[in-house]
């Protein structure tokens, strides 16, 4: 496992985030995040985890071919034992069960739908308009002004049945997701954190499993918009503040930062910057 050096504000976060630990930075993974990539590279996570995922190294097939490996295993969805169950609604102030629709945040132009694949790291980002492939999510929107736990329930794996943040790979992890930081989290899978908990390191996610690294999530992370149904990111920093977050998809992955500026300047590319509607199955 790769660890990072992390500072706990216990007494601004919730007494569920004491499990997190001081990790040790080795040189060589201080060296790679210096060169601030959005995603570990191949050479970062080939002794934890391609022993055990070999199928899930390298992002394409062509990457991997070029690495003498064979193509990628495709991940089949399977349904999620934990996730909580009920009858869908198509209203505001019940349970939700539904799909995540993805739109370009400058013109509203459809994108997609949130697949129910992940991508070679463990998060979600890939796309798709068929019916079939959409990530089915259930939300119980009752309190539509706290944040949420979105359930999957046909993600691809049952052992992570929750939408989660995950913190990113190359982040500052003194700084938390702000404005003038270029620090973003991921969306993945995993379990569910207890709410007003910042990032809990240790927790199960999917983005550890399939690279070896551990980093901190939470899954208490969106507020619900209920006249749009639009699903806003709610993010808490280890020092307990609440900032202002922006999404976004990059690298067929969805995730959100503090400044969309800054993070645009520090990884030289522009994302998509989306929102994510949830959009009700009527039945």
């Amino acid at each position: 496992m790769l660890f990072k050096t992390r500072i706990v504000f216990a007494a601004m976060c919730s007494v569920s985030t004491l499990v997190h630990a001081l990790g040790v930075n080795t040189t060589g993974e201080l060296e790679k995040r210096a060169a601030l990539s959005f995603n570990p590279k191949v050479e970062d996570i080939r002794k934890t985890a391609v022993q055990r995922y070999p199928q899930e190294l390298g992002s394409t097939n062509a990457e991997r071919f070029k690495m003498g490996l064979p193509p990628m295993r495709p991940r089949f969805p399977t349904p999620s034992q934990d996730a909580p169950r009920g009858e869908p609604s198509g209203r505001p102030g019940k349970m939700i069960t539904g799909s995540l629709h993805i739109h370009d945040a400058a013109n509203g132009k459809s994108l997609g739908y949130v697949s129910n694949t992940l991508n070679s790291f463990g998060e979600y980002g890939l796309l798709t308009m068929s019916s079939r492939r959409r990530l089915k999510v259930k939300v119980d929107t009752t309190n539509s002004e706290g944040p949420l736990n979105i359930a999957t329930l046909n993600g691809p794996d049952a052992d992570f049945p929750f939408l989660v943040g995950i913190d990113g790979y190359a982040n500052d992890v003194s700084d938390g997701l702000n404005v003038g930081k270029y620090n973003y989290a991921y969306l993945g899978a995993g379990s569910r954190t207890a709410l007003g908990s910042c990032p809990v390191l240790g927790a199960q996610n999917s983005f550890t499993k399939d690279t070896g690294i551990k980093e901190g999530i939470e899954s208490m992370i969106f507020v619900l918009e209920p006249a749009m149904l639009n699903l806003l990111p709610r993010w808490i920093n280890e020092d307990g503040s609440k900032p202002t977050t922006y999404l976004g998809l990059f690298k067929d992955t969805l995730f959100f930062t503090g400044d969309k500026d800054v993070f645009e300047e520090v990884f030289e590319d522009t994302p998509t910057w989306v929102k994510i509607l949830l959009e009700p199955d009527f039945s």
